[in-house]
């Protein structure tokens, strides 16, 4: 298991062999710990809205098929941790599903299903009682990512090519395509959206129908932005460049010269701010009860969520 060392203002999980690591900014995120310890391939953690189960995608590799776009998706199903400090899990029946999310119940969950070579918006509840489809009948060639708030529900689809951001009622009624982009999360307060374009991070303002960029690195592309629960900041993954100051040994285990990392700023887009560091990919932060933050994270093959407390601004 990785050791937790603290050397100045940075306390930096070393694997055994000192070979595959990743760092983090102690000055931010504090009382890091593990929350998994299975090492199975995951992603797409997200915390319910009550604050005490995590819901996860796990991958099985059992199986694969290739979707309507030409691209191989591999088998996957639901992981739940009823406690979520705890890493006893239950598999919920719901295989060949992705990217869940949850509704305000903490009890109902919508996900992307794959069937007949694409994905569909599914529904179904972590107490049982088997799954239905919100769109029946896909709305572009892969409906992903949905996101949950009040009475409607967004998500990302491709249409003609092209990743676009939808809108629609909880019953997958009146479909509205909001604008280009992908993995929209809505704003806690206001009704507005933030989410990628081009490896850029944008704001959607739903009722003017204007989009912002807020951040953008021509070189070094973002993923799943998600605001805090003021609003104030935003959480993502942006890939970066490994440290060419690292030793032999780690460049050797590197696979390129840039792996995931995760990052804050303001909602503004300003004090951005790098949280992990290292030669490992630390991807899929998503925000927990409290400015508690979890996140994935890959070290000795095995991939598994941690999670720590983030100082963010009131």
């Amino acid at each position: 298991m990785p050791l937790v060392l603290f050397i100045e203002c940075i306390s930096s999980l070393i694997s055994n062999d000192e070979e595959e690591t990743f760092t983090v900014e102690a000055g931010i995120l504090q009382n890091i710990s593990r929350v998994t310890d299975d090492g199975i391939a995951k992603t797409s953690a997200t915390v319910s809205p009550d604050g005490k189960m995590l819901l996860y995608t796990e991958f099985t590799g059992s199986a694969e098929q290739t979707d309507i776009l030409g691209f191989t998706t591999q088998e996957s199903q639901l992981v739940l941790l009823r406690n979520i400090n705890s890493p006893a899990k239950t598999k919920l029946p719901l295989t060949w599903s992705y990217t869940p999310a949850w509704y305000p119940d903490s009890k109902t969950v919508v996900c992307a299903g794959f069937e007949d070579k694409t994905t569909k918006l599914l529904r179904s509840s972590i107490e049982g009682g088997g799954k239905t489809y919100i769109t029946r009948s896909v709305v572009g060639k892969a409906d992903l990512h949905p996101r949950v708030k009040e009475n409607k529900i967004v998500c990302d689809t491709v249409i003609s090519g092209k990743s676009q951001i939808i809108s629609m009622n909880l019953d997958g009624t009146e479909v509205t395509i909001l604008c280009e982009g992908e993995t929209p999360n809505w704003h806690p307060t206001e009704d507005k959206l933030v989410f990628i374009r081009n490896g850029g991070i944008f704001e959607l303002n739903i009722e003017t129908g204007q989009t912002t960029e807020i951040y953008r690195d021509e070189k070094f592309p973002c993923a799943l932005p998600s605001y805090s629960a003021n609003g104030k900041q935003i959480l993502f993954t942006q890939m970066t460049a490994i440290n060419t100051a690292a030793s032999n040994a780690l460049k050797r285990i590197a696979f390129g010269s840039s792996v995931n990392q995760i990052y804050l700023m303001n909602a503004d887009g300003s004090g951005r701010t790098q949280l992990t560091s290292g030669t490992q990919s630390v991807f899929g932060a998503t925000w927990g009860e409290d400015n508690t933050v979890f996140f994935i994270a890959r070290i000795n093959n095995k991939t598994d969520i941690w999670k720590a407390r983030i100082s963010v601004a009131e």
